[in-house]
């Protein structure tokens, strides 16, 4: 006998703020990058100028989750400007398991511990959300753990 479940609806939460990099050309994402943010994130994705030439950087600091739909989005702009280096500022780890399994050989330089409107290693920058106590609180980045599969910890 088979126990069916009837399909449970999507629970996206839909929360992605999506911010430009003051001072480089790249984006701030907070939040998470779901399918039902996806929309919003190929819009500012497409809308960054893309000369062909020089560095986009995305300050993923506060980013909690990226699913594959949205990691596909940042793929396809890695692919659509080939002499463009894509710099990650400390990524979630759902992009880096992503990465590592579907994307091995995308062209992401993932940097951990700094962020581009700083350069500051390890600190938070002006634009950070501090947590209820002050502290920046983000389960998926506890203090010294060893690099995760897929991350580049240098220049």
């Amino acid at each position: 006998m088979s126990i069916c479940f009837p399909p449970r609806p999507f629970l996206g939460t839909g929360t992605l703020t999506i911010r430009p990099l003051q001072g480089r050309t790249g984006l701030i994402l907070a939040g998470e990058a779901d399918i039902t943010t996806l929309d919003a994130l190929r819009a500012a994705l497409a809308a960054l100028p893309a000369d062909g030439a020089g560095d986009i950087d995305l300050d993923l600091t506060g980013l909690r989750f990226i699913d594959v739909s949205c990691t596909r989005e940042l793929i396809a702009l890695t692919e659509r400007h080939p002499a463009v280096r894509f710099i990650a500022h400390d990524p979630p780890a759902s992009l880096l398991r992503i990465t590592a399994l579907i994307y091995p050989e995308a062209s992401i330089k993932i940097i951990a511990g700094s962020r581009p409107d700083t350069g500051t290693a390890g600190r938070p920058g002006p634009d950070a959300a501090p947590a209820r106590n002050g502290c920046r609180s983000d389960p998926g980045r506890a203090a010294g753990r060893p690099a995760a599969a897929g991350r580049y910890d240098g220049d």
